[in-house]
């Protein structure tokens, strides 16, 4: 673990890393080297059989008859198997033409899935999202690439208090919603997508979750300003797979929320960057994770701190204006290390979550 102090006045953000390896996703590859050496001794053990009937000249001109057959069907366009021309020929394909059937059936997986695109790369690690996803978990085109890795999620939902209530506000498919769960939390899943939560409770039934969980569908700007929770969980939508290509991520100017309307004829302007959703988390609980681009400097998260700190002590500062120093006293003694960290996974830098709170400074075992 990889430890960086830095500090403010009144403030110390402690940086650490995290390093996981997927179990879920090496036992596919598993599963698939399997797959893999038992079709190769399929092969091998037709091609024994193969030539051991070349041995009868019976069965060879049966056998000739059949791959002349398949010849003419090749010619004629119907079958489309590629065999050899005759037996024990040795003509093959040209390599060209393997590259491109590598190609198109590469394309081909990468087609769509339930009406949903689903690139190559997101495929290939669907059971480092959900190590259950081959019992029927559901994805949209989105969540495919915002979605937090299994093994992410679950360390995130250990720094949660124990048996505590979680906002999770922009809960998309459910993936840290049913982590949190999983730890005993009970969760308050709210997104303004209704595709989005019946996805999430549809997830959270196959891990058996969904009595734990209560799906909301509202606008997590209007909900921060009204609720009460332990902790709050905030994984707000970063722009897209493009914000790694813009450099250092800001909160002021990349990440911006806009508020959605109550009503089909009312017009909103109103929109909040992630300094102030922060603010706003502030008002919910009095403790936070964040979860961040990997992009995230030290310098955003200290910003972060600050103006989430600032908020919850307000109604201090104003209860407190007939003993100042005492109160600068008590916020100088209720000062808790903050805890950015960085998400490793099989050892690749994933994502960053800043944690503040006296609640959430270490994870539960």
């Amino acid at each position: 673990v990889f430890c960086r102090a830095e500090s403010r006045v009144g403030r110390r953000v402690v940086q650490v890393e995290s390093r996981d390896e997927d179990d879920a996703s090496q036992a596919a590859r598993r599963r698939r080297a399997s797959t893999a050496e038992f079709a190769t001794r399929c092969v091998w053990t037709a091609v024994n059989r193969a030539l051991a009937c070349a041995e009868d000249d019976e069965e060879r001109e049966r056998l000739e008859g059949r791959l002349a057959f398949a010849e003419e069907l090749r010619l004629a366009d119907a079958g489309g198997w590629g065999l050899p021309l005759e037996f024990g020929s040795s003509k093959r394909r040209k390599q060209g033409d393997k590259k491109k059937t590598k190609k198109k059936a590469k394309k081909e997986k990468t087609e769509t899935l339930g009406g949903s695109v689903v690139e190559a790369r997101y495929w290939s690690q669907r059971h480092l999202y959900f190590n259950l996803y081959d019992d029927g978990v559901r994805l949209d085109a989105e969540s495919w690439y915002s979605v937090t890795p299994e093994r992410i999620a679950r360390r995130i939902a250990l720094r949660a208090p124990p048996k505590g209530v979680v906002l999770d506000a922009f809960c998309g498919c459910g993936g840290n919603a049913i982590q949190f769960a999983r730890a005993g939390c009970f969760v308050l899943a709210v997104d303004v997508d209704g595709g989005k939560l019946a996805m999430a409770r549809h997830n959270a039934e196959i891990y058996d979750v969904a009595h734990r969980i209560d799906f909301i569908l509202a606008d997590a700007l209007d909900v921060l300003q009204t609720a009460h929770a332990d902790i709050v969980f905030l994984s707000p939508p970063w722009g897209g797979p493009s914000y790694a290509d813009k450099g250092d991520f800001d909160l002021r100017r990349d990440l911006i929320i806009p508020r959605q309307a109550r009503r089909v004829d009312e017009r909103v302007d109103e929109r909040v960057d992630g300094i102030q959703l922060a603010e706003l988390a502030a008002l919910a609980a009095p403790n936070l994770a964040y979860f961040l681009p990997k992009t995230t400097p030290l310098d955003q998260a200290l910003q972060v701190a600050d103006a989430f700190d600032d908020k919850r002590r307000r109604p201090e500062k104003a209860a407190c204006c007939s003993g100042f120093f005492s109160c600068l006293r008590r916020r100088a003694n209720s000062d808790t290390n903050s805890h950015f960290e960085s998400h490793y996974l099989n050892g690749r830098l994933k994502a960053k979550t800043l944690f503040l709170g006296p609640d959430c400074s270490l994870p539960r075992r």
